[in-house]
């Protein structure tokens, strides 16, 4: 099975390993492990030649080369050498930058000579590698790169590299120079840097405690060593053959170990049968072998198609949403000859409706095939083909599937019929509507054709007073009323025998000048001539010369219609009505919704209602919003409210479908087009997370039916966007709230594991166990959660030793919690979100927080809406639980908080975060954290922590570190979906630096709402 010809190998082999190394160190992570098998593709010739290094990175064998993977590419795999074995994570972070996670199990050395401590587990050596591109390939210059090995943890393997790589063809030579542990004993050459300083001469061991940075020892030591290979890429797909010079001579190995080696060169093949899979084996030293497999993956590839998501709802034209938007009433009883086929009541209303209309009596309806015969007794004094046509085009529509004629047959003493097929009828309408439209401005129509997109439209002017205006107002109509996708017209004006051009426009200039000459219509329509219009700042003041007689009432009636009119250049429309005295009125409208903001008058007057001359009463609007909300609730939406001012529709939506902005917009905008009145002109949407406003986007239903009708595009819906924050709870206006929705409860049951990694005990503990959530949504922002978790197998007896940290036991006792709390209450809190004012959220909580606290905390954060910039403030009273995890506590007890900052990095979708304060261990400090968003929307960051404990007392790690891969679960499923799951990558967990988990921090909810994210997806609003 091919699933688009995409790639990603999130396979089950890649979640387990995921997964050991997520629990890495006393922490207890939780996390769903998933299995999907990716097709082959073909392999891409430039971006898939690199392959892994037993180490992990990407390189020969033992060596390392210049060259990385495609921006974003990630693999996950194993190696076996003796008495090696490792277990790595390669990420492609940056374009220029590759980093590694490994694990190394020394399979001849114990984890320590103390059986009570580790019985028989082989040692475990945990390492992290970087490497930086410094210079692309050209014509004449090879590719380099420097990289430094194990930089962090103990550093038993830890070496510096600086290495070059040129390609001729299909073979791919390299060259480096290696410091530290590549040169084993067999230092070939004097290290030249020493030349530059005796600094380098020494080399220190590894500090005490381990993981830190040691740059004092980097490119160190008296002598390097050199290094090279070539890798050869056969006529064979997905081949390769590595030759590998290894300057290590292997007599000076971590933890005393010293192996044989017959020779320096290692030899291997790599085969890649699929994109996502890489597979070697070699021989090495001379005397073993080497087998690797790795899974790869691309995380800026989209993952699996959601191939089994709805398509978008379609859009009604305005007539049918306007049937939709009235007030349903019980048809009327049918009456049909016995000879003729009954027609669905609601089809056979429409029916007499179409033709009462036209002024028809009828007596029967008769459906046989793909006609319609209507008798009837009486019909209009003007029975033509005209009115047959206008008829029958309301049948057509009632009857879409099949029927394409209709037949009215005289039931009178003198029996008369008319026929009429689709095609007819509609190109009747059609220049009907033309013909009187252009007869009301002055012109005798004479027919038209269409040729290569052009309108060619012949009229007789019957006046000589027709001007510019009238003209374009005939070149508007033919735009309006032609059918096909014609982008200019031209209006000719027979002359005799010739046809003299009146005027040609083109579809982009009559838009243009439509605006303008709707505008000075909007002003001269309440007896008013335009003198000036000045257009500042988004803010448009016209000028006129008006009477004196009811002139408030003209002014305010011309600036509510000119706002409905001018939404694409102004946000505020003011009319200043001058009277001939030289007073004057002023009245200024907001073009969203076309709402009255201020009117300068003298004295009383009649003020006309600021909603236009439309408006909806509260039962009409609750009809129209239930079905709206039930409309949602069918697509993945929960629909918060719902408002009709002026011309606006607003609907307020929480989603729960969609994780990009696009859909989440568009879709609802679909629904309420569906379902609101023609008059209504800009749709609003509102997200809402929490009770919370996160963004308004306001697009024009015009826009939106021309870009779904193929006649615009997703660019032109954005040009006459409106993107806004959201509103605060001070700023909300009243609007109608969704009845059903609150009080809303929901649970699900689901198997979860938890993992343990790399203690003494043995290097993989796990636990399989039954979590059961719910939720109640008592109302907006108000929610009670919890989770109950029920052990069903788990290997954590053989947990035995304690923690010997010299602070408070904040996290180090996780080992207790593991083994006497195998199950019980994992959470229990109430908490309150609200946003106070626009770029303003809040929160309070209380409960048992966590599976190791309990207590009260509450939460403020600051993001404005079009910045990169966020500040938060978090400060918590909590109190540690029992180790059983019940609703006991322990005496420990401390006041925590943080001042956070985010910001969003423009380039690579990147975010950085700083959060300083106090810690549980009540140690003062800060956390350092940087993330990368990929394509797919997979999320892999990285932090540290860094406080006023001394590295010797924090213990073995010295500090905090870390990383994490947030996965959504739809690059696996072939549905959308907006949750997502977390792998954490915690080293060592102790009891330095180690803050509280809080369940739904703002940010959260907040950071994923904002203007840069919601412009980023808006090419998805369309599907």
């Amino acid at each position: 099975m091919r699933l688009g010809g995409r790639s990603f190998a999130w396979t089950l082999g890649a979640g387990i390993v995921l997964g050991v190394l997520g629990g890495a160190g006393p922490n207890a992570v939780a996390s769903d492990v998933f299995s999907i098998f990716y097709p082959n593709r073909p392999i891409n010739d430039e971006e898939d030649l690199y392959s892994s290094t037993d180490f992990g990175g990407v390189g020969l064998l033992q060596t390392r080369t210049a060259r990385f993977g495609p921006d974003g590419q990630m693999d996950v795999g194993a190696s076996f050498v003796d008495e090696y074995w490792r277990y790595y994570i390669n990420w492609h972070f940056l374009p220029f930058m590759e980093a590694t996670f490994r694990y190394t199990d020394i399979r001849n050395k114990l984890f320590s000579n103390v059986e009570d401590f580790s019985g028989n587990q082989s040692f475990k050596d945990r390492g992290a590698d970087i490497k930086l591109k410094l210079w692309e390939e050209s014509a004449n210059i090879p590719a380099i790169a420097v990289g430094i090995q194990d930089g962090l943890g103990t550093g038993v393997f830890a070496g510096e590299y600086l290495v070059a790589s040129k390609r001729f063809y299909d073979l791919d030579f390299h060259f480096g120079m290696g410091w530290g542990y590549s040169t084993g004993s067999s230092g070939q050459v004097t290290n030249p840097l020493t030349y530059l300083s005796d600094s380098f001469l020494s080399r220190e061991g590894n500090r005490k405690g381990g993981g830190r940075l040691n740059p004092e020892s980097w490119f160190s030591g008296e002598t390097a060593s050199l290094f090279g290979g070539v890798e050869w890429r056969t006529p064979l797909d997905g081949l390769m053959v590595k030759l590998e010079y290894d300057p290590n001579n292997y007599q000076n190995e971590p933890l005393d170990n010293r192996f044989d080696q017959a020779s320096h060169w290692n030899a291997g093949l790599v085969y890649r049968p699929f994109s996502w899979v890489d597979t070697s084996i070699a021989f090495e030293r001379g005397n073993v072998w080497m087998y690797r497999m790795a899974l790869r993956t691309n995380l800026n590839e989209p993952g699996l198609d959601n191939f089994l998501d709805d398509a978008p709802p379609p859009l009604l034209s305005r007539e049918e949403a306007g049937e939709a938007a009235e007030p349903e009433v019980e048809d009327p009883p049918i009456e049909m000859a016995d000879n003729a086929e009954t027609p669905q009541n609601d089809d056979a209303s429409a029916v007499f409706d179409a033709l009462e209309q036209q002024g028809f009596v009828i007596e029967a309806v008769e459906l046989t095939g793909t006609e319609a015969q209507i008798a009837v007794s009486r019909g209009p004094a003007n029975w033509n083909r005209v009115t047959i046509s206008r008829a029958a085009m309301r049948i057509f529509k009632t009857f879409p599937d099949g029927l394409n004629r209709v037949s009215l047959v005289s039931a009178g003493a003198r029996g008369y019929r008319m026929s009429i097929d689709r095609d007819d009828a509609e190109r009747t309408v059609v220049v009907n509507d033309l013909f009187d439209g252009l007869e009301a401005e002055g012109f005798q129509f004479e027919g038209f054709e269409l040729s290569h997109g052009e309108a060619l439209v012949r009229v007789q002017s019957a006046s000589e007073k027709i001007d510019g205006a009238v003209d374009r107002r005939a070149a508007r109509l033919i735009f309006e009323k032609l059918p096909g996708p014609i982008e200019r017209v031209t209006l000719l004006d027979r002359d005799g025998v010739r046809d003299r051009p009146i005027i040609s426009v083109s579809r982009e200039e009559n838009d243009r000048t439509g605006s303008v000459d709707d505008l000075f219509e909007s002003v001269e329509s309440q007896g008013m001539a335009v003198r000036n219009i000045q257009i500042s700042q988004r803010h448009a003041t016209i000028y006129a010369a008006a009477p004196s007689d009811h002139l408030d009432r003209r002014v305010r009636a011309a600036a509510l219609k000119v706002a409905s009119l001018t939404p694409d250049f102004a946000d505020l429309v003011t009319v200043v009505g001058v009277r001939s005295g030289g007073d004057n009125v002023r009245a200024t409208v907001s073009t969203t919704g076309a709402q009255l903001v201020n009117l300068s008058v003298g004295r009383d007057g009649e003020i006309l209602d600021s909603t236009g001359s439309h408006s909806v009463d509260a039962l009409e609007r609750e009809r129209i919003a239930s079905k709206i909300f039930g409309q949602l609730a069918k697509t993945g939406f929960i629909g918060e409210g719902f408002d009709i001012t002026g011309r606006t529709a607003t609907v307020y939506i929480v989603p729960e479908k969609f994780r990009d902005s696009g859909r989440n917009i568009g879709w609802p905008a679909r629904i309420v087009a569906n379902n609101v009145p023609p008059w209504v002109e800009e749709i609003t949407v509102v997200e809402v997370l929490r009770g919370m406003e996160v963004n308004r986007v306001s697009i024009m239903r015009k826009d939106l039916e021309n870009a779904i009708a193929g006649r615009g595009s997703v660019d032109e819906i954005f040009a006459h966007a409106v993107i806004e924050g959201g509103e605060g709870l001070s700023q909300q206006q009243a609007f109608y709230r969704n009845p059903k929705r609150y009080p809303d409860f929901a649970w699900n049951l689901t198997p979860r594991l938890r993992q343990h990694v790399g203690s003494p005990e043995a290097f993989y503990l796990y636990q399989i166990y039954a979590a059961l959530s719910g939720r109640l949504e008592i109302a907006p922002g108000l929610r009670l959660a919890g989770t109950y978790s029920r052990n069903l197998v788990d290997t954590f007896d053989q947990l035995k030793n304690r923690s010997d940290s010299q602070l408070p036991k904040v996290r180090s006792d996780v080992i207790r919690y593991l083994r006497d709390g195998k199950s019980g209450v994992a959470n229990l809190y109430l908490d309150y979100v609200f946003s106070p004012y626009t770029g303003w959220y809040a929160k309070v909580i209380g409960g048992l927080l966590e599976d190791m606290y309990g207590g009260i905390a509450g939460e403020v954060l600051y993001r404005p809406f079009k910045s990169r910039l966020a500040v938060g403030l978090e400060i918590a009273r909590v109190r540690q639980r029992a180790f059983e995890r019940d609703f006991d506590f322990r005496d420990y007890e401390v006041t925590t908080g943080h001042m956070s900052f985010y910001y969003s990095i423009p380039a690579y979708n990147m975010n950085a975060q700083i959060d300083v304060g106090q810690y549980l261990a009540k140690d003062k400090g800060a956390t350092f954290s940087l993330a990368r968003t990929f394509n797919s929307g997979v999320s892999v960051g990285a932090f540290f922590t860094l406080t006023d404990v001394p590295f010797e007392e924090f213990g073995e790690g010295s500090f905090d570190k870390g990383f994490y891969v947030r996965v959504p679960f739809d690059v696996f499923l072939p549905k959308s979906s907006r949750r997502a799951g977390t792998f954490l990558f915690r080293p060592l967990t102790r009891d330095g630096g180690q803050r509280v988990h809080i369940p739904g921090r703002l940010m959260g909810y907040a950071g994923d709402g904002t203007y840069q994210t919601v412009t980023e997806q808006w090419n998805t609003l369309l599907d």
